[in-house]
């Protein structure tokens, strides 16, 4: 596509008077359309204006990581309130006319809505503040607010300047396979994009709606930054539709899956820094009913003084801690036999503890670890406890690659609990006499979730678990404090085995009476909201129950 075809045009149109004001705004790239001279609008004591040219020119409308420096359109707020009342106003967009192309070209095939994305910077007093960052359209499309602000009451000679910048997506696909989002013809000659600002004011009190978690996750698919689906045969893809089994972070180019959890009484997002603990959300995924919930992990290891020594539930003692350093014991029993059975193990067991089924008493376990706001926001999640599978010449390392170790994680449809036969007796992925599934609060991470993090490109997802220390970079897990721990599934090995995320960040075999490092892992409930944040290390998404 020459450059002449990628030029961009902002035209300016006044749509309506509102009781202090409405202003819009057409911004477009891939078109041509008349310009108009520039606009003033005023309602009362406010008037808002363009301060630079109406035209925007974009040389390489093609997908980049960040826009360009004139990629922007500029508009400030002008004037004095001298009511008793303060004017609040939402900045908002909507899709654009489709455009008539040039040279008897006509573009009528509008960019997908989560290609195409936007930068909102605001100047008062002289100082800038970024209030959008990397949103896509389909994060704000449907008239939502992407920012708001007032206007005090007696205040005189306002002055807010806002620029707004839009590109492509870097995850943009041009090419001639299955996975591209268009085909090379389809770009250079029917593709198009047109946005429409609407500033909209008056004395009514407005604030920006809060968004599902699992609607903010998913629409952030195909984004730098954002998540892949799986589809139900394990392959990506960057489109929201039907055959996406789930969404998760994968890849470790600028993942934003930071999230505040674990936050004290009375904490805000003002205050979250200091009162909450930062988790890292691992995807959305479905129960059995279809519905939605986001999966989180805690970003760093239990510490050692968490730990009890010992551990008493179900009428039996275990240990719990480790002699020394961050570890503790899957499942060691302070005298007795022990096995890879999650539902009996000592460490569910106190992960647990407080919500106990058998004994229903409160104790000194996990959960009196965290908040009540924690402990309302965990769903009950079905586990499945199928084993993967171990290397049977090195004895340790887990040979099944995320695919295969997935499938295996879950396959229980054909066990018969309890009938004392091994594994391969059983006809399925579960130990003898363990459950296939397990229901409950807290746990750990699947093989799987670990598997799949790393980045889907170059066939990583067909790499074996016990290779996974050579393209460890690859995945947002990497940048985990103490990037190891316990796993949840059982090994193939023995009955008392479990897969680990070790130490060279591979998944291997260990036996449940050794130690390592534990990270939980929760469901939340399905209508958990974001009410503030990015996602990113600084700004962490702020979770409340809606």
């Amino acid at each position: 596509m020459e450059n002449k075809r990628k030029k961009g045009v902002i035209v300016g149109v006044i749509a309506a008077i509102c009781l202090v004001l409405i202003f819009g705004v057409t911004f477009a790239i891939w078109t041509y359309s008349n310009t108009l001279q520039n606009q003033v609008l005023i309602s009362g004591d406010v008037f808002m204006k363009y301060t630079e040219s109406n035209e925007l020119s974009i040389t390489n409308a093609l997908p980049k990581a960040e826009p360009g420096d004139d990629d922007y359109f500029e508009f400030t707020i002008e004037g004095r309130n001298k009511y008793s009342k303060p004017i609040w106003y939402e900045i908002v967009l909507n899709w654009g006319e489709e455009p008539t192309g040039d040279e008897n070209t006509e573009r009528t095939e509008r960019i997908k809505d989560n290609l195409l994305m936007f930068r909102l910077v605001e100047t008062k007093d002289g100082v800038d503040k970024t209030v959008l960052d990397n949103a896509s359209y389909s994060n704000i499309k449907d008239g939502k607010a992407i920012w708001i602000n007032t206007i005090d009451a007696n205040t005189d000679n306002v002055e807010i300047t806002y620029k707004l910048y839009m590109w492509i997506s870097p995850k943009t696909n041009i090419g001639n396979t299955s996975l591209a989002d268009y085909d090379m013809e389809t770009w250079n000659d029917n593709v198009f994009a047109s946005i429409k600002v609407s500033v909209n004011g008056d004395f009514d009190e407005k604030e920006i709606k809060s968004e599902i978690g699992t609607d903010v996750v998913k629409d952030t698919i195909g984004q730098a930054g954002g998540v892949i689906g799986v589809k139900s045969d394990n392959t990506p893809t960057t489109s929201k539709d039907d055959e996406v089994r789930e969404y998760r972070y994968s890849g470790n180019d600028g993942i934003k899956n930071y999230i505040y959890f674990n936050c004290s009484d009375n904490t805000t997002y003002e205050t979250a820094s200091s009162n909450c603990e930062i988790w890292r959300i691992i995807g959305v995924f479905k129960d059995e009913s279809g519905e939605e919930h986001l999966k989180i992990v805690n970003n760093k290891v239990l510490t050692r003084d968490m730990f009890p020594a010992t551990f008493s539930a179900s009428g039996t003692e275990y240990n719990i801690q480790y002699t020394s350093g961050n570890y503790a014991y899957w499942n060691k029993k302070t005298s007795g036999t022990y096995n890879n059975d999650w539902a009996t193990a000592g460490l569910q067991y106190w992960l647990n503890a407080g919500i106990d089924k058998y004994t229903k008493q409160p104790s000194d376990g996990y959960m009196s670890y965290l908040s009540k706001n924690a402990k309302d926001m965990i769903k009950d999640t079905k586990y499945y406890l199928g084993t993967v599978t171990y290397d049977p010449e090195s004895y340790t390392g887990i040979i099944d690659n995320p695919k295969e170790a997935y499938a295996n994680e879950r396959d229980v449809a054909s066990c018969v609990e309890n009938t004392g036969k091994s594994e391969s007796e059983n006809g399925c992925k579960v130990w003898k006499e363990n459950q296939a599934t397990w229901e409950g609060k807290i746990a750990l991470m699947y093989p799987s979730d670990y598997g799949f993090s790393v980045s889907s490109e170059n066939d990583n997802w067909d790499k074996q678990l016990k290779d996974f220390s050579s393209i460890k970079s690859a995945s947002w897990m990497n940048s985990m404090p103490s990037n190891y721990g316990w796993l949840l599934s059982p090994s193939s090995h023995d009955s008392t085995d479990v897969a680990n995320w070790d130490t060279t960040e591979s998944v291997s075999s260990l036996n449940v009476s050794s130690n390592i490092a534990v990270r939980p892992s929760v469901n939340l409930i399905s209508d958990i909201k974001i009410t503030d944040g990015d996602g990113s290390l600084n700004t962490p998404y702020y979770p409340e129950i809606a």
